[in-house]
């Protein structure tokens, strides 16, 4: 059975905590709304009271936005340098609705059960993404939500050259990725931790909107929404991530059923 933990990734996000962003709080909370779309909602105010779980927070700024619209979250990451920052902006906006827990996905344990889950771009640094979401519905309360962000196999496509130009020019080290990054496309991004996430990151997956289709009837989902939008064929949708500016990175979400 493949382990559903990478210890080499619990090492790069010691080192690169992510995003590490300072945000206003209407930044915050226009971060937590952006995923809305994926569970058929759009405005914040679908937080207030909810009890959440973000799996894989990194530095907390998802929860806190989630936890300034009213919602009680709980957030878990591997990295203990990620807590330690999203503790940090927890504390700077006077949060008492939302707490943080240093702990992989896998090992996570709650007798709580959720009105929402969600997890962006977590799952695809795991070496068993499947079996990691798999984990996060277990604490999905009946009739609650999961929203999950992904790399997509085709939208990807593209950066992936990037990565490979990257990875045949360095050393097999997350330094000497991030090095040659910075040399080839560092004016393109904001921050070193996020050019260090993009294009130094020991370790990927690449995922298709069939496939998590699949794991939402596996796991008793009921399929409710994708951000970008599908259109009628998925052949197509992804066809169109792969040649346009949008899909390298997409979100779906579901609903469990009781």
């Amino acid at each position: 059975m493949r382990s559903c933990f990478n210890p080499e990734v619990k090492r790069f996000y010691e080192k690169f905590p992510y995003p590490a962003r300072k945000m206003t709080k209407k930044e915050l909370k226009n971060y937590a709304e952006w995923f809305l779309p994926a569970i058929n909602e759009s405005n914040g105010d679908f937080f207030k009271g909810k009890r959440i779980l973000e799996a894989g927070c990194g530095t907390g700024e998802l929860s806190c936005g989630m936890a300034l619209f009213g919602a009680n979250v709980t957030g878990i990451d591997i990295s203990s340098k990620s807590i330690e920052l999203a503790e940090k902006k927890k504390a700077q906006l006077k949060l008492k609705n939302v707490k943080f827990v240093n702990s992989p996905i896998i090992s996570f344990s709650s007798l709580e059960k959720f009105d929402l889950c969600v997890s962006l771009g977590v799952l695809h640094h795991t070496p068993d993404p499947k079996k990691n979401f798999e984990k996060i519905c277990s604490f999905v309360k009946p009739n609650g939500s999961i929203c999950i962000g992904l790399y997509n196999r085709y939208g990807r496509a593209r950066h992936r050259v990037k990565i490979a130009i990257v990875r045949a020019l360095s050393s097999n080290n997350a330094e000497s990725r991030l090095k040659t990054a910075k040399r080839l496309f560092g004016k393109k991004y904001n921050s070193e931790n996020v050019l260090a996430d993009a294009l130094a990151h020991p370790f990927e997956s690449h995922h298709s909107v069939k496939e998590v289709l699949e794991w939402f009837s596996e796991n008793n989902i009921a399929f409710l929404g994708c951000k970008p939008s599908l259109k009628k064929s998925i052949f197509l949708s992804e066809l169109s991530w792969l040649f346009g500016r949008e899909g390298s990175f997409f979100v779906m979400g579901g609903k469990k059923l009781k």
